[in-house]
């Protein structure tokens, strides 16, 4: 596991967040990271916004794209 998922994963320890909440963060995370085939350490809030911006043009019914405030949030990470 990197280190970027386990403070991922603390923060959302922290949080208190749902086992399904955690799954569909986690999710949103790696679809993103495959989506540009790269680390989420190397996307950027920009890249974030592009990408729901394609899939929501691409009309691509992707659960976790309805988690987009983790995705948002995670160049906070």
């Amino acid at each position: 596991m990197t280190a970027l998922r386990q403070q991922m994963i603390r923060q959302m320890d922290l949080k208190n967040l749902s086992p399904h909440t955690r799954r569909s963060y986690l999710s949103a995370v790696t679809n993103l990271a495959s989506h540009y085939q790269q680390s989420p350490e190397n996307i950027t809030a920009e890249m974030i916004e592009d990408y729901l911006l394609f899939a929501k043009v691409q009309d691509i019914d992707d659960p976790s794209l309805r988690v987009k405030r983790v995705t948002t949030s995670m160049t906070r990470y």
